[in-house]
């Protein structure tokens, strides 16, 4: 016996039927009109990340940047090319007063070996003002000028996030763990307000 109040699969939307039927998971970026700056004037509106029932404390950088549009992305987990830390050969992360050492000093660590840090890369069409394809990222961050019209998760600060690499990894874990390649799903919610700071 047919039933008429029920709609065929196929005519439910993609993003209606993650969480029901669809084995993608989600992350949600909520868009809010409340600015932070930090001491170099750089700026971005904060954001709520959720995963799985989980909220999390997010930033956006704005002020002109290129910045996702509204709606429903595919998005790719990947390790960073030129953003990460160097390993001696035990596998530990080098430090040098108090820092780690990134990609640019690899040539004089003897042994060392880059990693590139985990981040998220949205698939999407637009352009910056150069007429290239704009890297929009979701990474670990501290205050809106780590960012460059990219989106950070952490901690709540009166300048930004903290605790940014140990949230992220808890992103991941809620959607299902790391793995370069693996693709889930993104919703934005909101507008970011570009050049004109909100009120």
């Amino acid at each position: 016996m047919p039933f008429d109040d029920v709609m065929p699969c196929y005519q439910v939307p993609g993003r209606m039927m993650s969480g029901i039927g669809s084995t993608t998971p989600t992350l949600y970026v909520i868009r809010s009109n409340e600015v932070v700056k930090d001491a170099t004037g750089a700026w971005a509106i904060r954001v709520r990340i959720d995963v799985r029932g989980h909220s999390f404390d997010g930033i956006e950088r704005a002020g002109g940047f290129v910045a996702l549009k509204p709606g429903s992305y595919m998005m790719f987990m990947e390790r960073s090319p030129n953003h990460g830390i160097l390993l001696d050969k035990n596998g530990r992360a080098i430090k040098e007063n108090g820092k780690y050492l990134g990609k640019k000093d690899l040539a004089n660590q003897k042994g060392a070996t880059f990693l590139g840090r985990k981040q998220m890369r949205p698939q999407h069409n637009q352009s910056n003002d150069q007429g290239e394809h704009a890297a929009i990222l979701i990474h670990p961050g501290g205050v809106p000028s780590d960012f460059k019209g990219c989106i950070g998760v952490g901690d709540r600060t009166a300048k930004g996030i903290t605790n940014s690499h140990e949230r992220l990894e808890k992103v991941f874990e809620l959607l299902g763990g790391f793995k370069e390649g693996k693709a889930v799903r993104l919703e934005v919610m909101g507008d970011n307000p570009g050049k004109t700071k909100p009120k």
